[in-house]
């Protein structure tokens, strides 16, 4: 199957990718926040042409003028940069410790993007390479699609028997590696199946690789003592390894402590810990465990204090700052562990920068010193430009916490979203706007899945996927028809039909689910949206392809709003309305906040008669006024908005 689903923010880190429809758990973007798109955009920047290098004199010039030039100064930023770039790659090719020069960067220059153009950490290595082209083949890609729906339906038996029986091409039982890269696979089926597998593919005494430790931290959360049995059958903890297949496709080399903290696997890293996992070495390049500690209050303040007791550290000395910031008031005394990191590693980078040459060392410290006294002078001719210049005032200025805590108070009360909506479009379209925003967020706050592996998702979904993958139309029809998934999950027999339609499900299975789904069902129709002939079909199974959303768009704002100008006759044709939303935008309001809008879109409009109101001239003579390049190109497309006349702000 083609179609592969993001599905549920999961804790571990990662995001799990499953089968089935890949729109399914994508946010909608209907709000939009009008401030934002007011204010003229810059366009995508262009390919730069190669930049010279800049002189002290020049730079000395610049700071002390009397009148500035952001443009100048802008430019002369990007010089002095691509100069220090230059400058330290010709150093790099004459220095044998890349590593070193490249910690150095990061440390002193915080430029990741030159570090990594100095010294790449963790190329691919032969094993990594050939395992790539093992499973990018057509046979491969298969075998990972039917892995990947097996493991979330529970049905990974048949296909270890069949591995150890030699007979589930291009994976050989025989070949090194391979076993771990079966069970990588099998990780959506969360901590059973992959016990499982380890149980079937593994004697109780032989060793553990340590390449399958990814899979095993990443889905044993829950059984302590299996876990901990197979931490101690690796022969070296403190070995990085590779997370390369299934779920891990980033083939990065990561050792096992690291990637238990990353994926919040904590019971994991105490495990580690005892069994001896140690710091990594100081010169080693790469990320820290610590590093990877986001969210402060989640980690066990005891984990951290032993790890910090034993010698481990950030990667650098920033990071360590970060941290002691953090705890500073939830747990001062791991702030002050932090803090005494922190000044731990500040002193080996400014320690390893006086061991460098000393023309290095001169070239990092003119650098920073120059670039200081452009920037600043960069950012003073960025506050005297922006008070030389007009001020432009807002269309229809809104209190956004006011609004806010308007809605809190409504919803508090358990007055329903469309009638908050009624309420504020009392007031202007910009305070619907933002109220659709806020509510939105508080939708997805309240729908919050915690799912904290796929072994706790819902029984339902397993067998779905089951019926889905054994081609079982008929019995996944009347499945459909008997059982309600969480809203939160947002499946639908009507987001079925697209994945039965593709599969080449029997037109009188896909009419039967077409009967018994909401023939309003707007995640449908915005994939519709972009297929044609899905669109048609769907037309042609009487789903109200004038429906609208939560934000009371239909699908001809939706064109509008992607700039599908080929759309726009094949909705009015299917009686699509042109204005869906009483209340909020309009596709024509949406263009005309739009600093670029689609001029073929606009002459569309104008073409099909689009209607136009009070609201939309007085936005125009807004743009006239304050805008004159946007009116322009506005009136072009539709004369009719070409009006006499100055604009007034509303009181």
């Amino acid at each position: 199957m083609k179609k592969l689903l993001t599905y549920l923010g999961c804790t571990i880190g990662i995001i799990l990718i499953i089968i089935l429809m890949l729109y399914l758990t994508k946010p909608d973007t209907e709000a939009i926040n009008a401030q934002i798109l007011e204010k003229p955009q810059t366009k995508p920047e262009m390919a730069k042409k190669p930049t010279k290098s800049i002189s002290k004199a020049k730079i000395k010039a610049l700071v002390t003028a009397e009148k500035c030039d952001s443009k100048e100064l802008n430019k002369a930023l990007d010089n002095l940069k691509t100069q220090r770039d230059k400058e330290i790659k010709n150093f790099a090719e004459q220095h044998d410790d890349k590593a070193k020069l490249r910690q150095l960067v990061i440390t002193q220059l915080k430029d990741h993007a030159l570090a990594n153009q100095i010294f790449t950490i963790n190329p691919k290595n032969d094993i990594q390479i050939k395992r790539q082209e093992l499973l990018e083949g057509e046979t491969g890609r298969k075998l990972i699609e039917e892995l990947m729906m097996a493991s979330l339906a529970g049905q990974t038996q048949d296909y270890m028997d069949k591995f150890l029986a030699g007979d589930l091409s291009p994976l050989n039982p025989a070949k090194k590696g391979h076993k771990e890269i079966l069970i990588n696979m099998m990780t959506m089926g969360g901590e059973a199946e992959v016990l499982t597998a380890i149980e079937k593919l593994y004697t109780d005494s032989s060793p553990i690789p340590v390449n399958l430790l990814p899979a095993v931290i990443n889905s044993v959360k829950k059984n302590n003592k299996a876990l901990e049995n197979i931490l101690q059958r690796v022969g070296d903890i403190n070995q990085a390894a590779e997370q390369g297949f299934g779920l891990f496709s980033s083939y990065q080399r990561n050792r096992p402590i690291e990637i238990a903290i990353g994926q919040k696997n904590y019971l994991a890293a105490e495990l580690l810990l005892q069994l001896g996992a140690k710091p990594a070495a100081q010169n080693q390049p790469g990320t820290r465990a610590l590093d990877y500690i986001y969210e402060v209050k989640e980690v066990p303040a005891g984990l951290i204090s032993r790890m910090l007791d034993k010698g481990f550290t950030n990667s650098n000395s920033s990071k360590a700052k970060r941290l002691a910031n953090e705890f500073a008031t939830i747990n001062p005394e791991l702030a002050s562990k932090f803090r005494a990191s922190y000044q731990q590693l500040k002193d080996q980078e400014n320690q390893l920068l006086m061991q460098m040459p000393i023309v290095l060392q001169n070239l990092i410290q003119d650098y920073r010193s120059e670039h200081q006294q452009l920037n600043q002078k960069y950012i003073q001719c960025l506050a005297e430009e922006s008070k030389a210049r007009p001020k432009i005032p807002e269309y229809q200025p809104i209190n956004k916490k006011q609004i806010e805590a308007e809605i809190d108070q409504l919803v508090a009360q358990k007055v329903k979203y469309e009638q908050i909506i009624a309420t504020l479009a009392v007031q202007n379209k910009e305070t619907v706007e933002h109220g659709y925003q806020y509510l939105r967020q508080l939708r997805l706050k309240n729908n919050k899945r915690n799912i904290n592996s796929l072994a706790d998702m819902p029984a339902e979904f397993k067998t779905l996927i089951r019926l889905y993958k054994d081609n079982q139309w008929d019995q996944m029809v009347e499945f459909m028809a008997n059982n309600q998934f969480d809203p939160a999950y947002e499946i639908s027999p009507g987001s079925m039909l697209p994945e039965m339609i593709e599969k080449g499900a029997p037109e009188s299975a896909i009419a039967a689910m077409a009967k018994i789904s909401d023939k309003n069902d707007i995640k449908l129709l915005r994939r519709a949206q972009f297929q044609p002939k899905l669109l048609n079909r769907i037309a042609g199974y009487g789903f109200n392809l004038d429906a609208t959303d939560e934000s009371n768009k239909n699908l001809f704002y939706q064109a509008v709003k992607h700039n599908q100008v080929e759309q726009i006759d094949t909705l009015i044709g299917y009686g699509v309305s042109m204005v869906s939303d009483p209340y909020g935008y309009d596709p024509l309001d949406l263009l005309l906040r739009n600093p670029s809008p689609n001029e073929k879109l606009l002459s569309k409009l104008a073409e099909v008669g689009f209607p136009l109101t009070a609201q939309h001239q007085d936005y125009a003579l807004y743009l006239k006024s304050y805008y004159p390049q946007r009116h322009q190109k506005l009136i072009t497309a539709m004369p009719n908005l070409q009006l006499e006349g100055e604009w007034q702000p509303k009181n």
